[in-house]
């Protein structure tokens, strides 16, 4: 590729993320505009600043009048304007304080005066804090929301906070607002985010096991039940309860989900008989399928093994933990053997490259 070649296609890209961007912040800003409109009538009331007063006061602070989102066709203003939207909205004086100033400032002309405009630049300078925990909530516990539905579901928390906040208090808004945008984004992921709909309190709980049982993972093989509930403060029958919902509940897909851009769905892939994929053992609950899926590779890599001579079968069963799911070292194996660990890695070597010869028999690509 020569170098205008490759010049231009680079302006390409970079005239195809500018429209991106533009996009999103075009998205952004009716986003907020309509949750704003739901929460303030659009009528003036007695209580509201006539929006002429406010650019009057603007005007007398020497502030140049400045487009607003959404006064114009949003779709008709150039893309360099677009851009600079929010960066212009912070221009004046607000920018001058500091945020909590800012935010303290922009919610009593909110509260007291209902005005609109300063409650539009409130969340506008606070979408950070909507994007970052939007972004921590992305794939919870296997949910289908994606990102664009949790940043709406997280302004709506912002807006929520901006009406309750009580700047007589003192606290930062964004320590008081974060605890909303949460509290907004969990409720929508519990009410839309699966096929069936679980109260909050049961996906909290199911999220805090899991998180206990990742943990308790790293320091041993085997969990021990018993001590994880004490550490959760919660009974056996508690914690076997919510693994049931969650194996039954969380897993499920919905046929309607789409797979792919041609407009195919899960439904078109499913063969008609159905199954019961969940069954309950000494008090746990297990899939079925993995299970079998499990037992099936077992066998083949037995099969497999079962091909070499019976040194080489001892030495990757020993190595591998094939019997008993215990690795054993190069050390410990020539120990078993009576030979030295060198000759059990020249062993390994040898009998790994048989397998790997072999291997395309029992799963043909």
């Amino acid at each position: 590729m020569d170098y205008e070649t490759a010049k231009k296609r680079l302006s390409d890209l970079r005239m195809e993320l500018e429209r991106k961007l533009a996009a999103c912040l075009l998205n952004i800003a009716r986003l907020i505009r309509g949750a704003v409109a739901e929460i303030i009538p659009l009528e003036e009331t007695e209580e509201c600043v006539p929006e002429a007063k406010y650019h009057t006061e603007e005007q007398d602070n020497g502030e140049e009048s400045q487009h607003r989102l959404g006064d114009v066709g949003d779709d008709d203003l150039p893309l360099d304007d677009i851009l600079s939207l929010p960066i212009e909205k912070n221009a004046g004086n607000d920018v001058s304080q500091s945020r909590y100033s800012s935010n303290t400032l922009l919610i009593g002309r909110f509260q007291d005066n209902h005005d609109k405009y300063a409650l539009e630049q409130l969340v506008l300078s606070n979408r950070g804090l909507v994007t970052q925990q939007a972004s921590r909530y992305v794939g919870y516990l296997g949910h289908s929301l994606d990102f664009e539905d949790l940043m709406q579901e997280g302004f709506i928390g912002l807006l929520d906070a901006a009406r309750r906040f009580d700047r007589s208090r003192g606290t930062q808004f964004s320590t008081y607002a974060i605890w909303w945008v949460r509290q907004r984004i969990s409720r929508a992921i519990g009410e839309q985010g699966f096929v069936v709909r679980l109260p909050i309190y049961l996906i909290e709980t199911i999220n805090k096991i899991r998180n206990a049982e990742e943990r308790l993972s790293f320091r041993t093989e085997t969990i021990d039940v018993d001590q994880l509930c004490t550490e959760l403060e919660l009974t056996l029958d508690k914690y076997l309860e919510t693994k049931k919902y969650s194996y039954r509940f969380l897993s499920l897909a919905s046929l309607d989900a789409p797979v792919s851009e041609d407009d195919s769905e899960l439904m078109d892939f499913i063969a008609g008989a159905t199954h019961e994929p969940i069954a309950q053992v000494n008090d746990e609950y297990i899939d079925v399928e993995s299970v079998a899926m499990t037992n099936f590779r077992k066998e083949a890599i037995n099969d497999l093994v079962a091909t070499l001579s019976d040194r080489e079968q001892t030495v990757i069963r020993l190595r591998f933990g094939l019997d008993d799911d215990q690795n054993r070292t190069l050390q410990q194996v020539g120990e078993v053997l009576g030979v030295t660990r060198e000759r059990v890695r020249q062993i390994e070597k040898r009998a790994l490259k048989k397998l790997r010869n072999r291997v395309e028999h029992y799963w043909p690509l």
